[in-house]
């Protein structure tokens, strides 16, 4: 069951990376908004999905699940625990596993980021616009 889930998960993370990669070009082409929100929700999705199937791995390294065949070429009952949580890198699946970690983690902060400024822009423009208005007046 743990290497479903984490199998199923990086799968579904894979296909929400191309939406996060068709859905701009999408937008930009058609002038519709809404795909570039979902964009935003894709890479927020491929978090959630990738933090999922590298927990399902360590659950599996931790409790030596062996029915999953890295937890089977990597461990033993015998090797202490910390040292079964570091084996999540310790080949080269997992060592693939950790760049992709960092890279969604960045383009969540990237996200944030960008959607505090898309605020802080509105606001500022929605007090220029309402200056302007009781100026007028």
């Amino acid at each position: 069951m743990t290497a479903a889930i984490g199998h199923t998960s990086i799968l579904l993370a894979l296909l929400l990376a191309l939406w996060g990669m068709a859905a701009p070009i999408i937008g930009q082409r058609t002038g519709k908004a809404v795909y570039f929100s979902t964009t935003r929700a894709a890479i927020l999705g491929q978090f959630a999905l990738v933090t999922l199937g590298s927990l399902a791995l360590v659950y599996g390294l931790v409790t030596t699940d062996f029915s999953i065949q890295y937890v089977a070429n990597n461990t033993t009952r015998a090797t202490p625990i910390y040292y079964r949580i570091t084996g999540l890198w310790g080949a080269l699946e997992g060592s693939l596993l950790l760049p992709v970690i960092v890279n969604i983690v960045a383009l969540v902060l990237l996200a944030l980021y960008l959607l505090s400024l898309r605020f802080r822009l509105g606001e500022t423009e929605e007090r220029i616009k309402r200056e302007m208005m009781e100026g007028t007046a």
